[in-house]
């Protein structure tokens, strides 16, 4: 007897070759919901297979079924149940007398026969996905699955609907408790009880209240408040004051002591040890106590030069040389090359002004026109010009002359 269902195909989970008889599916389901479980045909490519047993995804079939030539076949080729020559034709010969509007249906004793068509008995690919499909009772398999995916109590299920409970009014800070006579649970106050004692730990033999759990140590005391009502219990220091220390100073760390004489240093009697009076003296150090360098403030380009005051007048402030020399230096600027600040000697400075090579002229004219230092004694005035000296230059003799009116110097050759 050969049985027969509907839509049921799946894939080959690995390749098969011409003689293998023991194959694996890569899926059953289809099977599975149609029952086909012995005795059904396989068709994969262009050959028919006779499964006598299937257990889950393992077939046992007879390869080259129907007249078909085994081959070998490759996993993820489909393999699918279905009819072929010899099941039409018996079709044929277990029909007789078919009329209008019948349809053929397999019974599940293998017989085959006639049927009214009903439209709620078709169960094809559109009407997979519905249960009853055409029927009063018709469900989709989307209104399924959003109804299991619902978290929003589809079925709007209440505390009277629950069956193993009996909750009536509850109010704030109440429990549930296991009511063994009725088999339910219901709602009542937290009630302590003469059992309701606390344990140290896991592991600790006996239970017991606070007051004798707490175990009071040197200094301290357990005071039990209210009794007989809402109890509190007081953990209170016994041993205050200047003993206090004293007292536990067998076991007690006295540099970790923070009191006005140790006040004076942090992290005392560590590697970081440092007292408020060294704090103190860095702060107040004006003196660089950072050792700072020019270059790490931005002044690594300014050289050590000594610099010229310039405030007004402190001219004063430096020494004064009485006897000059042609050697003595000064600090001009120089108009020739972009005031840059040079130096020059006193007998190049007035030999390039009065014109007089390798001659030290050495006098000094007041606002007047008189002459009030006259070194070389050689300096003779008239009303507008002042006649300085003489210097000679091969055979030519020249004369030094300063004109009062336009302040100019002038050379005159005079032999």
């Amino acid at each position: 007897m050969r049985n027969y269902g509907l839509f049921a195909y799946s894939t080959l989970a690995s390749d098969i070759n011409e003689t293998q008889t023991t194959i694996e599916l890569s899926d059953a389901t289809r099977f599975d919901n149609s029952n086909l479980t012995e005795n059904f045909i396989l068709i994969c490519d262009e050959e028919v297979m006779l499964c006598t047993s299937r257990s889950g995804t393992t077939c046992t079939v007879i390869r080259g079924y129907e007249g078909t030539t085994a081959t070998s076949h490759s996993a993820g080729t489909t393999i699918k149940h279905g009819p072929v020559p010899s099941d039409i034709t018996s079709l044929v010969e277990k029909i007789s007398s078919p009329s209008g509007g019948k349809v053929v249906i397999s019974k599940t004793d293998g017989n085959i026969e006639e049927s009214d068509f009903s439209s709620s008995d078709l169960h094809s690919p559109n009407t997979d996905n519905y249960l009853d499909y055409g029927g009063a009772n018709q469900v989709s398999a989307s209104e399924i699955k959003t109804h299991i995916q619902n978290s929003s109590n589809p079925h709007q299920t209440s505390l009277e609907n629950l069956t193993d409970t009996n909750i009536s009014s509850p109010t704030n800070g109440q429990v549930l408790s296991y009511n063994e006579t009725s088999g339910k649970w219901e709602n009542s106050d937290v009630v302590a009880t003469s059992d309701e004692k606390v344990k140290v730990s896991s592991n600790d033999t006996t239970a017991g209240y606070l007051n004798g759990k707490l175990v009071a140590g040197d200094g301290i005391s357990l005071i039990e408040n209210n009794d007989g009502g809402d109890e509190t219990l007081t953990i209170d220091n016994t041993d205050k004051g200047s003993s206090a220390v004293s007292t536990h100073e067998s076991s007690y760390d006295h540099s970790l002591l923070h009191t006005q004489n140790t006040d004076q240093y942090l992290d005392q009697g560590g590697a970081n040890q440092v007292s408020a009076s060294e704090i103190r003296t860095h702060i107040d150090d004006t003196n660089n106590p950072h050792n700072v360098t020019k270059s790490q403030i931005g002044l690594e380009n300014v050289t050590n030069d000594a610099q010229l005051k310039r405030s007004a007048g402190d001219f004063n402030s430096f020494p004064e040389k009485t006897s000059k020399t042609n050697d003595d230096i000064l600090l001009i600027e120089d108009s020739e090359d972009s005031y840059n600040k040079k130096k020059i000697s006193v007998e190049t400075l007035l030999s390039g002004i009065l014109g007089i090579p390798g001659r030290s002229v050495e006098f000094i004219v007041d606002n007047n026109g008189n002459i009030i230092v006259d070194s070389n004694n050689d300096a003779i005035i008239t009303t507008d010009e002042i006649y300085i000296g003489t210097w000679t230059t091969g055979s030519s003799t020249y004369l030094a002359v300063y004109n009062k009116t336009d302040n100019t110097f002038n050379s005159v050759e005079v032999s």
